[in-house]
Formats: C-alpha cells, structure tokens, sequence
C-alpha cells in the first residue's frame, strides 16, 4: 500500500510538469520558422501543389525549393514579368507571362501595339513546354490574368483578350471580350473556370460568366453599390464570392456577413478565410463568418510582402523583404 501512494504522489508532482512542457511545445509550435533565403527580391510566389517548391516571381521567375534553398532561374531574356506565376492543379505545369519589349517612354508609343510571351514551363522535363506570343495595345494597364483550369487548360486574360492554352500543345483558342461588365475590375477566378466583375449599367449588380463559354451563369443584386477597381472575387471550391468587404450567395441578395481589413485571403479549400491585421491575424467561416480563431499576434514582425497557404491548409508562407537589399526570407508560420 505504501509503494502504491509513492507512486500516486508520484504522479501527481509529475503532472504540472507534463503540462508546462506541452504548453512550451505548443508555443514553440506557433513561433516562426525560417523556411529560405532567395537572392531576388519577390513580388509574388506561389507554392506548388506537393509543396516542394515556391515559384517565384520578381525581376525573373525562379523555382526555389524550400528544403533546399537550391533556385533555378526559369525566364532570363524576359525585361520583367507580367503578372503572376501559376501551377497547374497537378503541379506538372507552371505558367508566366514576360515583358520582351521596353516600357513606353512617351504617349506616342504608349498606345503602338505590343507583345507579351506567355511561357508554360514542364516541371517534369524541366524545360519550356510552350511559347504564346500575345500582341494587345494599350487599351489595358491590368496586369495578365493567368489561371489553369482543372483540364491542364491556362486560361489567360490581358485586357479585351481571353487565350484557352492547352498545356499539351493543342491548339490555342483566342476569344474578344465584350463582356457588360467593367473592365477594370474584371477578374479570373483561380480555377480558371469563371469570369467576374461589376455590372457596367448598374454598380450594384455582381456578374458571373463561364470563362470557356462567356455565358452568364448568375447575376447577385447587393443591396448598395460596389466599387468596380476592386472586384469580386470567388472562393475557391465553394459558390462564395467576396465583393466590397462583404460575401455573397447567388441564392441570395443579401450579405451572408461582412469583414473589415486590407489583407485578407483563402485557405486552399475555400471554407477558411484568414484576416491580416498589422501583426495578427484571425479566421473565419467562409459561409456565416463564424471566428474559428481570434485574433493572434502572429510570430513574424511585420511589415509583410507576400503570402500563400501552404498544401493542407495549415501554414502560410510568408515572404519578409530585406529593403533595399535584393533578397528576403521565407517564413512559415502555422495558423491552425
């Protein structure tokens, strides 16, 4: 009897201790951990589908493995890059548009026609899988939209053009956009798959169109006007659209909730939407706005450049600009 409340009291002393060291634990599980440092500065990246690899976009695209740290430079004879850098949905393809010509200096050659070249690169064969010379005017100064749709297909969108660029080498197919919505917010969702935007005849009107097709697929008729500049923009996997601060059903006219900050973004399964707010950050329920978690100051100090969820949803990857200096870190920060 004895030994058995020696080993009771045992127990008992020893229990405080377990818990400290699973609190320390979790705590250390939340601070930051440094993933890289990459030699360019980084506009935007983007991490493909396994997690291997962040692919950069700054004065050149670069792959950079995060176990690693190894980069490859992708586009050398590029004046700069066009917008963003995407991966197809099974991470074989990666796709960018190049600048190959000198900006305008003057408003006589601002408005000649000019070209860019969308490049699809075989991550597999490492090589360039494609070029798609894309010659446009002026008419827009939206970067290109680029975004691969479930079928390997990039759907690219700069200005009034839409190009269907099947990755295996089919045949390109080039559609003129006369859409009755404003160009300037005009938006490819990250699918590929539909096209959105503010009615031009009433602000207050959100349009929904088949990217493939143009036709509309639904209309949702908010309760005020809308700023067109900043568009509307799809949740992935789910029939959510955010417009305005506000989030939206085609089943309904009225806001299913609203949020209020600046940075704002999704996790890859579309149910989760992370708020930014200076150095803390809190998550939502995409369909009713539910807090998940409340706010956290997050272990990265500020100011961020960039960012993107990691495969799995778990972890963003931050990218921390060392100003002037060309070059940064990548830091992962766990949310959930």
């Amino acid at each position: 009897m004895p030994q058995k409340r020696k080993r009771l009291l045992a127990i008992l002393l020893a229990l405080p201790l377990i818990g400290m060291f699973l609190v320390a634990r979790e705590a250390a599980s939340w601070r930051p951990q440094l993933v890289g440092v990459p030699h360019t500065d980084v506009y935007q990246f983007e991490i493909s589908p396994d997690g291997r690899f962040a692919a950069i976009q700054g004065d050149v695209v670069e792959l950079f493995e995060l176990a690693t740290g190894t980069e490859t430079v992708l586009s050398r004879k590029a004046l700069g890059v066009n917008g963003d850098v995407c991966f197809s949905p099974d991470g074989r393809y990666l796709a960018w548009c190049e600048w190959r010509h000198p900006f305008p200096k003057n408003l006589k050659t601002y408005y000649r026609p000019r070209e860019d070249t969308v490049i699809v690169w075989d991550t597999v064969k490492q090589r360039i899988a494609r070029t798609i010379p894309v010659s446009f005017s002026y008419e827009s100064t939206v970067p290109a939209k680029i975004a691969f749709n479930p079928h390997n297909v990039l759907m690219f969108r700069r200005g009034s053009k839409l190009l269907q660029i099947p990755a295996n080498g089919a045949s390109v197919i080039e559609k003129r956009l006369s859409l009755p919505i404003f160009d300037q917010g005009l938006r490819l969702t990250a699918d590929g798959l539909q096209l959105t935007g503010i009615d031009r005849q009433n602000s207050a009107v959100i349009r929904i169109f088949d990217a493939s097709t143009l036709k509309s697929i639904a209309r949702i008729v908010t309760p005020k006007p809308l700023n067109p500049k900043y568009g509307v923009i799809k949740f992935p996997s789910q029939n959510l659209y955010a417009a305005a601060g506000e989030v939206y059903s085609p089943t309904s006219s009225r806001p299913l909730w609203k949020f209020s900050t600046t940075q704002w973004f999704f996790s890859p399964d579309g149910r989760t939407l992370v708020l930014l707010n200076n150095n803390q950050f809190e998550l939502r329920n995409s369909k009713n706005g539910t807090i998940l978690r409340a706010p956290t100051t997050l272990g990265i100090e500020g100011p961020y450049y960039t960012y993107a969820f990691e495969p799995g949803g778990s972890h963003l990857l931050f990218y921390k600009n060392n100003y002037p200096e060309k070059s940064g870190r990548f830091l992962r920060q766990r949310i959930q």
